[in-house]
């Protein structure tokens, strides 16, 4: 998928950046999948739903960056990003799952008892 300056395979990914576009036409999470979750990266996924590069360039509210933070995000969210799109359908079930299951206040409050946050 290509978004904008962003191009990935990755579907989690993808929904994690569609996200975080304020214009997206609502078509696009009718869009079906058929995704082996063996092929995903986690991290990826997980860069995005924590800040993206607003966070983690300019680390406004992280007190580290990315590399030395993503395996503790990894370790603990990647069997729910897993589980999520192992039983999605389509794009809008991600994000759904997403905004469920790994909405801000849940990778916030993991963030703090990590230290990770100023």
């Amino acid at each position: 998928m290509e978004i904008e300056d962003h191009i990935t395979q990755d579907v989690a990914e993808a929904v994690a950046i569609l996200m975080r576009k304020p214009k997206i036409d609502n078509s696009v999470w009718s869009k079906e999948i058929n995704f082996d979750v063996d092929f995903l990266d986690p991290r990826k996924c997980l860069y995005w739903l924590t800040g993206g590069d607003n966070e983690w360039i300019k680390l406004h509210n992280y007190n580290k960056p990315w590399v030395e933070c993503d395996t503790y995000f990894v370790e603990e969210f990647e069997f729910v990003i897993r589980w999520i799109v192992k039983r999605s359908k389509n794009l809008q079930d991600i994000k759904n799952g997403f905004v469920e299951h790994l909405n801000l206040p849940v990778l916030y409050e993991f963030a703090l008892s990590k230290d990770l946050i100023k």
